[in-house]
């Protein structure tokens, strides 16, 4: 045993183990770290691809009249109709295709899409209330639909 304690080749195995783990553990350190700059970057991206398809929505109010020359603002408004179809469970995307893209507001838990306008300038407001977890609708809130 003392024959091998001895031997230049057992001592290279183990300072190359040991240079080996370090080099590991390091490498994970590293890994960690970058995970959450991406994750960082993920999340903002989110944002960005949000705020193209909320201006996305607005465009769509808005036509070109070329014989006039013009652009002309066609604001959809929602009905009492389409405000009932809506039901607790829908999924986002369901309530967008009843009503299109309205302006989201984000919650700690909960996110709202509101169409018309809070103050009732337009004479109306419609909010509707999902839950972040499943993005499907919690609850809803209508003033001045007919």
């Amino acid at each position: 045993m003392k024959k091998i304690f001895r031997s230049w080749f057992f001592w290279a195995m183990l300072i190359c183990v040991v240079i080996a783990t370090f080099a590991i553990i390091n490498g994970i350190k590293e890994r960690e770290k970058t995970d959450k700059a991406f994750q960082g970057l993920v999340n903002g991206t989110q944002d960005y691809v949000d705020e193209i398809n909320n201006a996305d929505s607005y465009l769509d109010k808005f036509t070109y009249n070329y014989e006039d020359r013009e652009i002309e603002y066609n604001e959809i408004k929602p009905t009492f109709q389409t405000y009932e179809k809506i039901e607790n469970g829908m999924k986002e995307s369901e309530v967008i295709n009843l009503l299109g893209y309205g302006k989201k507001s984000e919650g700690v838990n909960t996110y709202t899409l509101t169409w018309g306008d809070e103050k009732l300038s337009k004479g109306y407001v419609v909010q509707v209330f999902f839950d972040k977890s499943n993005n499907e609708v919690i609850s809803k809130i209508q003033i001045g639909l007919n």
